[in-house]
């Protein structure tokens, strides 16, 4: 039978879970104005009264098992990470939830320009790095979360290529600056959600292995 330790640190995974569920939900939607001709309304995004402290809520959750338990090895490594994910998770939500409300305000007018392909093809992969490392924690997938580290250098090559590109557009037109420094933001935020997801597999990998791979250049698979 688990021990109330092990039942709460269960109950505590879940809520992970949903908490980076619904950050999943609002990157889709990014991806949604970025992609398509698609309409999302940010008001409708996270209704939830308690979503914006529910990092805070996990956060607690947290420093009172390690308080009240002590853990060690294994349980402690897990508790960790669970700390280090909700911030992580959080970031994502906070950056998608911006690039909704600016690109849904820049959509208003009768005057924006077409969503560069780069950056429609950033906006495609964003998702599925996102949902690809939580399910690596969702399931102590370690292949998984060695593979979402391996892939974080073409979502920094995609965000380089966008740049550069709106870069060129502002200096042959610069009437065009608005347009391009919204479109330069929400590439900036698309790399950025693609670093913390990058950051989720890492703490999956400490998780499960006890090493800490972050800043190294170490192995994009699982050791042999």
């Amino acid at each position: 039978m688990p021990s109330s330790f092990d039942r709460q640190i269960t109950m505590l995974q879940n809520d992970l879970l949903e908490f980076a569920t619904g950050a999943i939900d609002v990157v889709r939607s990014a991806r949604t104005l970025l992609v398509t001709d698609g309409v999302v309304d940010p008001n409708q995004l996270a209704t939830d009264p308690g979503w914006e402290s529910r990092d805070v809520t996990l956060e607690e959750s947290c420093l009172g098992l390690l308080a009240l338990h002590q853990p060690v090895a294994r349980d402690l490594r897990r508790l960790a990470s669970f700390l280090k994910i909700n911030q992580e998770v959080e970031r994502i939500h906070e950056l998608a939830l911006g690039i909704v409300e600016r690109v849904s305000r820049w959509r208003l007018s009768s005057h924006c320009r077409p969503i560069p392909a780069k950056l429609r093809a950033l906006a495609e992969a964003t998702p599925d790095r996102v949902g690809a490392a939580v399910e690596a924690f969702r399931t102590h997938d370690l292949a998984l979360a060695y593979r979402v580290r391996a892939e974080d250098d073409v979502v920094d090559t995609l965000n380089r290529e966008v740049l550069e590109n709106l870069t060129r557009d502002l200096q042959a037109d610069p009437e065009t600056a608005c347009d391009n420094l919204l479109l330069f933001s929400a590439s900036r935020d698309l790399e950025r959600i693609g670093d913390h997801a990058t950051n989720i597999a890492e703490d999956v990998i400490y998780m499960i292995q006890g090493t800490i791979i972050r800043h190294q250049r170490t192995p994009d698979r699982v050791p042999a």
